[in-house]
């Protein structure tokens, strides 16, 4: 492809990188005579009528997002189609930025916050203009973000990820396998295939939390484990990771990385607010950058648009070696509440069961310890089997009550908790409220947890991209 010229106008002269999507080059504008750099969009080549669709698509997405016009978003110059040796291949022509990553500066060493706050403030300026223009980015990333030798952050990529995807359709995401977006950065709602504005937010707690302590929030093996962190575990705090991180950069990190998208901060300009509020604070300046690092632009370095096109989860961060991460007091926080409920219930029906040792006694005993283990150990990735043995137990559970009931109402002999009563000189007592009153709430707790863990579940795209890996 070296020296080709696409739309008749641009030659390309230097392959920067490839990906999935396609290659980016480095390439010169024969009309106007400047450097440009040039995405050439080759996973959609091809493909008969389907692929004409899906080119269609993407060039209409494309001019959508060109519109946008900010300091801090990459500029769009031009698109078009060009025939290769695939077959028709779309192509998008932007300006050719000197400078760095930002993946490639976090790479050597952690960012004072004071740098955060400089570069989060200026990421948030461009969500909020694409936001506002009804632009999801979809992808942020330490390697979409550039930083210029004059210190001018520029975002690459507004809904590039999106446009390229050829199943997607006008309502919502793909149900072919492909992932829209970098999984270790990925908001849970955007992973199970409902991405909103926030979701962009949430990306970029995940790229602040790994400026400041040179970790990702979540740690795996590959894309799956990426995805199911994000749907399922609670991230640790940025103190718990990297020391002399003040209490209020634990919350506003947090706050970012929230799972329900309406807890997090409502739109980008919160979050610049956030931020500048934090660097007013005298205790933002206790923490310096690292001497590891001196935080310089290299002004020869050309932009590698390239790095957009990874679908796979960027680099890895792991502790330094020889230390220890700490628990996170929020994943405590979590278990804790998970767990209290239903054991507190069970405890309380084995205490105020235990005056009787009836065989029907027994029985209820047996089944309430079922329900109650079945309720903590469900998992998101729990087995049907075990799902379907919980619900089983828990209707019998349901069931045996119902027949206490019949039998009480219809005066013949007790069963179950009316054999409690039976030793009790007050059988209609408060006891036989509560004691009705925790069977209720164990088989609620486990339907309830077996909702909230099913809902969790990766999707069926996640896993057709994990065996495509």
């Amino acid at each position: 492809m070296h020296d080709q010229l696409l739309g008749g106008r641009y030659r390309l002269v230097r392959l920067l990188g490839e990906g999935g999507m396609g290659q980016a080059w480095e390439a010169r504008d024969e009309t106007l005579a400047r450097p440009v750099a040039v995405k050439v969009i080759s996973m959609l080549a091809g493909g008969g009528s389907r692929g004409d669709d899906a080119r269609a698509r993407f060039l209409r997405e494309a001019r959508i997002t060109a519109r946008l016009q900010h300091p801090n978003i990459v500029t769009i110059h031009d698109l078009g189609e060009a025939r290769m040796d695939e077959g028709a291949t779309p192509f998008l022509v932007m300006e050719l930025l000197r400078g760095e990553s930002l993946d490639a500066i976090a790479g050597r060493g952690r960012a004072s916050l004071s740098q955060a706050v400089y570069w989060g403030t200026q990421i948030c300026a461009a969500l909020g203009d694409a936001h506002n223009a009804g632009i999801l980015h979809r992808d942020i990333k330490p390697s979409n973000i550039f930083v210029t030798p004059s210190g001018v952050l520029k975002v690459l990529d507004f809904g590039v990820a999106r446009a390229a995807d050829p199943y997607a359709t006008a309502d919502r995401l793909t149900q072919t396998g492909f992932i829209v977006g970098t999984p270790s950065y990925m908001a849970p709602e955007q992973a199970r295939g409902f991405p909103e504005a926030r979701s962009d937010l949430y990306a970029l707690g995940c790229v602040l939390f790994e400026l400041i302590t040179c970790q990702l929030p979540f740690q795996a093996p590959d894309t799956l484990g990426y995805l199911s962190a994000h749907l399922t575990q609670e991230p640790p705090a940025p103190s718990s990771v990297t020391a002399n991180i003040p209490p209020a950069w634990d919350e506003f990190i947090l706050t970012l990385l929230r799972k329900d998208p309406g807890q997090r901060y409502p739109n980008a300009a919160a979050v610049a607010q956030a931020l500048r509020d934090l660097d007013h604070g005298s205790h933002v300046a206790s923490l310096p950058a690292s001497p590891t690092r001196p935080v310089t632009v290299r002004a020869n370095t050309p932009i590698e648009p390239a790095a957009a096109y990874s679908e796979a989860p960027t680099r890895p961060h792991r502790p330094a070696a020889g230390t220890i991460p700490s628990p996170s007091p929020d994943k405590d926080r979590g278990k804790l509440k998970r767990f209290t409920p239903p054991i507190a219930t069970w405890l309380i029906f084995m205490l105020l069961g235990s005056i009787s040792i009836l065989p029907s006694t027994l029985i209820m005993h047996i089944l309430i310890t079922f329900v109650t283990l079945c309720t903590i150990s469900l998992r998101p990735s729990s087995r049907k089997l075990f799902r379907g043995t919980g619900y089983t137990v828990a209707a019998l559970f349901v069931a045996f009550h119902a027949l206490d009931v019949i039998m009480i109402f219809k005066h013949e002999t007790y069963h179950g908790i009316a054999a409690f009563l039976s030793a009790s000189d007050s059988p209609a007592s408060i006891r036989s409220l509560i004691l009705y009153a925790c069977s209720a709430l164990s088989v609620v707790f486990y339907v309830q947890r077996e909702i909230t863990t099913r809902k969790a579940r990766l999707p069926q795209a996640a896993a057709g991209l994990n065996d495509q890996g």
